[in-house]
């Protein structure tokens, strides 16, 4: 389970063992949406940043600087590391996170 805050903290937990697995810190601003599938964590918020986290490493494996032009609201993950997105600023947009990529619906 992933839980993100409003100072941009997003804390990962094991509920069957209920143990604190890992805290990222790499968003500035409040954290809105989180798709976390196995050791992949993908996360959005106001600063306007979508990231994916490999929670088993600790870290950030890449980052969409400015993925929408407001606040990202939605994230969803589908098949073969694309994500889908949704923001303020009224687009819904597809991310490849193979080939770190963005196109615009």
């Amino acid at each position: 389970m992933a839980i993100g805050d409003e100072n941009g903290t997003i804390e990962v937990m094991d509920t069957k063992e209920k143990f604190h697995l890992r805290t990222f810190k790499n968003h500035k601003k409040r954290v809105n949406a989180l798709e976390y599938l196995e050791n992949d964590l993908y996360s959005g918020g106001d600063d306007f940043i979508l990231r994916h986290f490999d929670v088993a490493m600790g870290e950030v494996v890449h980052s969409y600087d400015n993925a929408h032009s407001d606040y990202i609201k939605s994230i969803k993950a589908l098949e073969d590391n694309h994500i889908l997105s949704a923001g303020y600023d009224g687009y819904i947009r597809l991310f490849d996170f193979r080939v770190h990529e963005k196109a615009q619906l």
